[in-house]
């Protein structure tokens, strides 16, 4: 086994942005690799399993046998044998390739923990929600303003990198503030050294279209969660 990155990611990038932005700004360790499969593991401590499907068997052995891996979802059968726990729904990645975007930082500041229980009411539909509480103390999200101090909108990045928790207040629809706030989103990351990328579930129709409208790619295949306790 050598720690080379395999051809396959390399020549699909639509469907490893993520590994590909770990690997680039070391967020992440190759833990296995051949010439045609991948885990790597993010700081964070979930692992990203590729393969092309030439070595199934090799790579199986390699798989950490406790916490969460992001698979490919052809191969859920066998996490499902193998006792894992999947996901409800499978997501495309979708990924901004290219090397800038035009965007405004007008009205959008990070998010204090004064704004926690309006973020998680309208993201989780609770008063307390202990995933969106750890991402505003970590500054990972940001609210876009109007002009009279109210959040109109709110987005930020997951722990493990990819931008997501995007939302608009239900009163402020209809006006283009998710893709402002997005765009923003796209910036900073770039800004950052980073490739910008997001995952959306299968059946966020709305959310896919506002992806592809920003100029993002879609994958070819879908991934999705799967831990093992």
């Amino acid at each position: 086994m050598c720690h080379k990155l395999p051809k396959f990611i390399e020549n699909e990038p639509e469907n490893h942005a993520d590994i590909l932005d770990y690997l680039k700004t070391g967020s992440g360790k190759i833990i296995y690799s051949s010439p045609h499969s991948l885990i790597v593991r993010h700081e964070s401590g979930t692992h990203y399993v590729s393969t092309d499907g030439l070595d199934r068997k090799e790579l199986y052995n390699a798989i950490p046998r406790h916490g969460v891996l992001v698979i490919d979802d052809s191969d859920r059968s066998f996490y499902k044998e193998n006792g894992y726990l999947l996901d409800k729904e499978e997501c495309y990645l979708f990924s901004y390739l290219k090397e800038e975007v035009t965007s405004s930082e007008d009205g959008i500041r990070l998010l204090s923990q004064e704004y926690k229980k309006i973020v998680s009411l309208n993201y989780r539909g609770t008063e307390s929600d202990e995933y969106t509480d750890r991402a505003i103390d970590e500054q990972r999200i940001y609210g876009l303003f109007s002009d009279s101090g109210e959040l109109m909108a709110f987005g930020g990045f997951h722990i493990e990198g990819a931008m997501g928790m995007l939302h608009v207040i239900p009163s402020f629809r209809h006006n283009g503030y998710g893709m402002r706030m997005e765009k923003f989103l796209i910036s900073k990351a770039l800004s950052s050294g980073h490739v910008p990328f997001c995952n959306v579930y299968r059946p966020n129709k709305a959310s896919m279209a506002l992806q592809e409208k920003l100029g993002l790619v879609k994958s070819t295949k879908t991934f999705i969660w799967a831990w093992r306790e």
